[in-house]
């Protein structure tokens, strides 16, 4: 599995946790459906090779970011905590590559 397909899967787990009960308050995100909705987008733009959108998902999961923002109020902040990691690991590794 390449570094881009791990990060895939990352972002899938984040997606998959998002429901319409989500507490958004902290998020630029209305409705959950539109925030599923943009990650999908961003997936298939992903594996399409389109790396730039690794830059918004840099901010989404930094500290205080969108992600980290859905994932404390919500009950996963743990879990965002190492999705976090793994995802700061594989955007450096992409990075020093490219």
């Amino acid at each position: 599995m390449t570094y881009i397909q791990v990060i895939i899967e990352i972002i899938k787990n984040v997606n998959s946790r998002i429901t319409d009960e989500t507490d958004l308050t902290w998020t630029k995100f209305n409705r959950a459906n539109e925030m599923k909705s943009e990650l999908y987008t961003d997936i298939k733009e992903l594996e399409k090779g389109n790396l730039e959108i690794l830059e918004k998902f840099n901010l989404y999961f930094a500290p205080t970011g969108t992600f980290q923002e859905i994932a404390i109020p919500n009950g996963w902040g743990e879990d965002f905590i190492i999705m976090a990691n793994d995802f700061d690991q594989l955007y450096e590794k992409i990075k020093a590559s490219t």
